[in-house]
């Protein structure tokens, strides 16, 4: 009897219980199914907007670098200019600091110049009082009046 009231048993658990279990593991099993598929659409889009990232890193890398080299090009273009600018500013420089030596030689040549014609006329004027005596001064006067009645020479012009 033990037998058959266990097998009453089992037959009423079977009977409630078994489709009970099997709606339990069939929700159980797509709710898993659905669970993996939606994990494997997020793995899926996750992995696209990774490669999106990369693709987008790659590309500001590559921008990056030609920015650089633009910017070493730029620098280069902007060395020589000054560069250039120098040699011009030096140059310019050069030429005037000649031209001012050249015009501090002629000052300093005039002004020795004048020099000269004042002490020699100085040292003329000495000459004449200690050496000139009343005679010599006649005589220039003389000499002086007698040039002013003749007619005055007039320089011939040269033909061409």
């Amino acid at each position: 009897m033990m037998f058959a009231n266990f097998a009453i048993y089992a037959g009423i658990l079977g009977y409630f219980v078994i489709p009970a279990l099997r709606k339990y593991f069939t929700t159980k099993h797509n709710t898993i199914k659905q669970q993996l598929d939606e994990s494997a659409k997020l793995r899926d889009e996750a992995k696209a907007k990774l490669d999106g990232y990369n693709t987008r890193i790659a590309g500001v890398e590559k921008e990056i670098a030609a920015l650089l080299e633009e910017t070493r090009k730029s620098a280069e273009g902007e060395r020589e200019r000054i560069i250039a600018d120098a040699k011009a500013q030096a140059v310019a420089m050069e030429k005037d600091a000649e031209q001012r030596i050249q015009a501090e030689i002629q000052r300093a040549r005039a002004m020795l110049e004048r020099e000269v014609v004042v002490a020699a006329t100085e040292v003329a004027q000495k000459l004449l009082k200690v050496r000139t005596t009343g005679n010599d001064h006649n005589q220039l006067v003389d000499s002086f009046i007698t040039s002013l009645d003749k007619p005055a020479a007039r320089p011939q012009e040269p033909s061409a």
